[in-house]
């Protein structure tokens, strides 16, 4: 009898060690077969606290807005195909922060990083099919916030990718204002240093 329930017990764990393996290797091989795209969250705060989030119009339907982002070209790591689409596409350059989020659908899946933004560019490659905005989001934080989150919902593309990307954007909003502070300060003392003048040898 002991035997027997020894025998089902290590049956039972095998076969669920074998499903599971066939459960990630599916998955893995689903996920494999997305087509990878990379974007930017291009952010600033103001001196208030108020954080601003830069959108792009949707080329197809430009009566919405959507974040700047494309697919990974061939040797291009998700970081920098989403500092590449952002330029194109937005006109605007500067130092990339964390990943935010990773989301997918039926057919991509899609990396959105943290963009501090240094530079707006007068012209870039998308300028005359897109239009960039700067959107403000409040205070995050603040009873005011939620009003003004909502205002930029309203103008997004309803795609289920973009809605969910804003979403992680919305739910770190805290945490992204308080990067930009620390950010934007350490930019402007070394602007401060870049531009003293340097003494003369001798």
């Amino acid at each position: 009898m002991e035997d027997t329930t020894l025998t089902l017990s290590l049956a039972v764990s095998i076969g669920v060690v074998l499903l599971t393996a066939i459960f990630l290797w599916l998955r893995h091989k689903q996920i494999s077969k997305l087509r990878p795209r990379g974007g930017c969250a291009p952010v600033r705060v103001t001196p208030s606290g108020r954080l601003h989030l830069l959108l792009i119009r949707s080329r197809k339907h430009p009566e919405v807005f959507t974040f700047p982002a494309g697919a990974v070209e061939r040797g291009e790591t998700y970081a920098q195909a989403a500092a590449r689409e952002t330029l194109e596409e937005a006109g605007v350059t500067g130092r990339l922060g964390r990943r935010l989020c990773e989301v997918r659908d039926e057919k991509t899946r899609t990396s959105l990083f943290v963009l501090h933004v240094e530079e707006e560019r007068a012209t870039w490659q998308e300028a005359h099919e897109r239009e960039r905005v700067w959107f403000d989001m409040g205070v995050p934080g603040s009873p005011a916030a939620k009003e003004a989150v909502a205002r930029v919902r309203s103008t997004l593309s309803i795609k289920p990718t973009t809605q969910r990307l804003f979403e992680k954007v919305q739910a770190q909003s805290q945490m992204l204002a308080q990067e930009c502070e620390s950010f934007e300060r350490k930019w402007a003392r070394s602007k401060t240093k870049s531009a003293q003048p340097t003494r003369a040898a001798g």
